[in-house]
């Protein structure tokens, strides 16, 4: 007598599609703008300090917001920091090839000499 045979076939399918590449993400940066003068009464005192921010930047690269996160103590490091940082433009972040409003945290360092 005759036996069926099972027999399986294996079924080729086509690897799964790639997921879509997401958005290439470069956040914003304030490395463009100038360094922060130090405050002549603080300099001659031999002070130095560290002053953390907080800035919005809007698409445009110009700061919307400017928060300080850290003071350093001294109204005047705090000042010049935060004055600096208002006026000064960034490189705004980007998703892919469009410029986006993001946040950039950052310190701002007041030394009597560069390192």
């Amino acid at each position: 007598p005759a036996h069926a045979r099972a027999t399986s076939l294996a079924v080729a399918s086509a690897p799964p599609a790639p997921a879509p590449a997401a958005p290439r993400h470069t956040p914003a940066d304030h490395a463009g703008c100038a360094e922060v003068p130090h405050p002549l009464a603080l300099r001659e005192r031999g002070i130095e300090g560290l002053v953390q921010l907080r800035v919005q930047v809007g698409s445009d690269g110009r700061a919307r917001q400017v928060q300080l996160l850290g003071s350093s103590g001294w109204r005047l490091f705090d000042e010049a920091a935060l004055a600096k940082a208002r006026s000064c433009r960034f490189r705004p972040a980007f998703e892919g090839d469009t410029a986006v409003e993001s946040w950039v945290e950052f310190p701002v360092r007041f030394a009597l000499t560069q390192s």
